[in-house]
């Protein structure tokens, strides 16, 4: 994890085929939108990462309409990164699995 506390988000700026986004624990059983989320077995022998998250900024090479989406991303994917205001995540394009239906 590379920490960097003297650093708000607002004021970093992802490479340019990054998405930086603020990852959330999902956990099991919880409506999410009016969708339920169900507890499902997983290999034990990897760390539980969140998969969940808003995107809060992205690179040059990325869509600007990612911003203040809810996505879901691959479990392995991304790096963390730890800012003055909170943890991170820095993910590829290629590793955005989809994005949750606002209703």
């Amino acid at each position: 994890m590379i920490k960097h506390t003297d650093v708000q988000s607002k004021n970093f700026i992802p490479a340019d085929e990054l998405i930086m986004i603020h990852p959330r624990e999902l956990p099991k059983g919880e409506v999410i939108e009016g969708k339920f989320v169900v507890e499902m077995e997983q290999n034990t022998s990897v760390v539980d990462r969140p998969t969940l998250g808003k995107v809060i900024s992205v690179g040059k090479d990325i869509d600007d309409s990612y911003i203040g989406k809810t996505l879901i991303w691959e479990e392995r994917a991304g790096q963390d990164i730890i800012l003055g205001d909170g943890q991170f995540l820095l993910i590829g394009e290629e590793a955005v699995l989809g994005f949750v239906e606002q209703s």
